[in-house]
């Protein structure tokens, strides 16, 4: 059933109802009928009171649960906030652990570099007409050489 049928036969429903209760009423004696009115008058008042009881408790039951979820998301905040500062905190101290090892191998490696050329360096022959000179000092050509002769000239070995 769509709505708007539903509406029709709660209307409907309602209006036979009223028309039941009239009949009733109009069968009943002055004292029934002073008795039905103070039933209905007394029905009445307590419907209002029911509806305005129970729109004074879905107000504050409202307002509680939305103390609730504040509560809630501020907890949420609270952890959340707490949790992304030590993330934080560990990302920055991962990136200071790095840059340690990162400078601490660079200089390992570069200690290892000088030791092995130093170690390559000392397993060359000293040449004695060298005058401790480092195996591979390139010789300055002599003055005669480049003054008389082209540069591609060998030098000449006096």
């Amino acid at each position: 059933m769509n709505g708007r049928s539903v509406g029709w036969a709660v209307s409907l429903g309602t209006l036979l109802a009223g028309a039941a209760f009239a009949a009733v009423v109009r069968s009943l004696s002055d004292e029934n009928r002073h008795r039905a009115a103070d039933s209905a008058q007394l029905l009445r008042e307590r419907t209002v009171a029911s509806v305005a009881q129970l729109r004074e408790r879905s107000s504050e039951t409202a307002q509680d649960l939305r103390e609730q979820w504040i509560d809630t998301a501020l907890e949420v905040r609270d952890r959340w906030t707490t949790t992304a500062e030590e993330v934080r905190n560990r990302a920055v101290d991962t990136a200071e652990d790095w840059r340690e090892r990162s400078s601490e191998n660079l200089e390992r490696r570069l200690r290892q570099a000088a030791e092995a050329r130093d170690e390559s360096l000392a397993d060359l022959d000293d040449d004695e007409d060298a005058d401790d000179r480092p195996a591979d000092a390139v010789e300055a050509p002599e003055e005669d050489t480049l003054r008389g002769s082209s540069a591609s000239a060998p030098p000449s070995g006096d």
